[in-house]
Formats: structure tokens, sequence, C-alpha cells
């Protein structure tokens, strides 16, 4: 039976990202891991004055990120700020207590709270969040299944690895441009 959650997160992604983002059960960072990177304070849209708005503020040892996509969705996420080898990644969580007011309490009983990865960029005035891609994830997991703990859902990755683990694995491709290709170039919003 497939699942409503991940046809509805699989939509949602491709709207944003070629090549989506994979969710996992466990953040990429534990506390002891957060570093600052003040680059990402600001508000950004893609083309710097679009539709679209991503808001990071500080927020204690993390950010706090406000996006409102190009039919005016709000929603919040709780940003982690890690450094893995020479590159920063960003881990977001689903940081709104509100996930839709119009769902009933069994039905959000059955919304997964996932984490998902972004290695960021800073280039001139821009900030690039590169996301690891679908494709190649799921072709490196058919060639090796235990190279990293998942699940596959429709097809579709679900990570089930530990914090270590998740950070060995990205570790070990971030610098690799077939895995981490899919990129959102932001601007500072004028």
């Amino acid at each position: 039976m497939k699942s409503k959650f991940f046809v509805v997160l699989v939509a949602a992604c491709a709207a944003v990202f070629t090549g989506c983002l994979i969710p996992s059960l466990n953040p990429l960072f534990s506390e002891k891991d957060f570093v600052s990177y003040s680059d990402l304070i600001g508000t950004w849209s893609q083309d710097g004055k679009g539709e679209d708005s991503w808001k990071f503020e500080k927020d204690g040892k993390t950010y706090k990120l406000t996006h409102v996509d190009e039919k005016k969705r709000t929603a919040e996420f709780t940003i982690s700020v890690g450094k893995i080898g020479t590159n920063i990644f960003i881990d977001s969580f689903f940081g709104d207590e509100r996930p839709d007011e119009h769902l009933s309490n069994f039905a959000v009983v059955h919304l997964i709270p996932a984490h998902t990865f972004l290695k960021v960029q800073k280039q001139g005035t821009a900030l690039n969040l590169i996301a690891l891609d679908v494709e190649w994830m799921q072709k490196a997991l058919k060639e090796d299944p235990k190279l990293i703990s998942h699940v596959m859902r429709d097809n579709y990755p679900l990570l089930t690895a530990s914090t270590e683990e998740l950070q060995k694995f990205i570790a070990k491709f971030a610098a690799n441009t077939n895995a981490f290709k899919n990129t959102i170039v932001l601007e500072p919003k004028k």
C-alpha cells in the first residue's frame, strides 16, 4: 500500500529541488556537533526578489527557518548546523507544532517526523544549498544495500542510520559531485 505521506513528501520536494530530499529518522548532528554559521542568517529567495522566502534566524544553539513558498504556504523548521570534514551541512527538522489545523489528532500521529540534510556553500552573496541526489542514492543502495541503514518506501529511501553512521556516510560522499548535485541558489531577498 502506498504511503500517502511519502507521495506528498516527494511531490513537495520536487517543487523545490530537482532531485528532492532524502529523509532520515535520525539527525545528522548531536548537540555537541553544532557550530555557528552566521552566513545563514537573513532572508533569502531563489532569485533575490521571488515569491518564495527563506528566513533564517538564530535560536539558541540552532536556527529557525521560516519558509514561505510561491503559493504563500508557510512552514517552520529547526535547523542545526555542523561541519563534516571541511564542509558545512544543515539538518532541517519540521518545527511547526501545528502541521495542519485541518488534520485530526489521529491523522497527525501518522505523520513521521524526519530530518533532511543539505550541504551549504557561500559564494559571493549567494547561499547554495546542495541536496543528496535521490537517483544517485537509489542506484548506490541497489548496488550495495548495506551502504547505509535504510528502508525503501515506494522505491524511495528512508534513512534509519544512527547519527554516527550518517556522519560517516556523509563524510565519505561529501565531495562526490554526483552524490551532491541538486543545488538551490538563494540570493538575499530584496
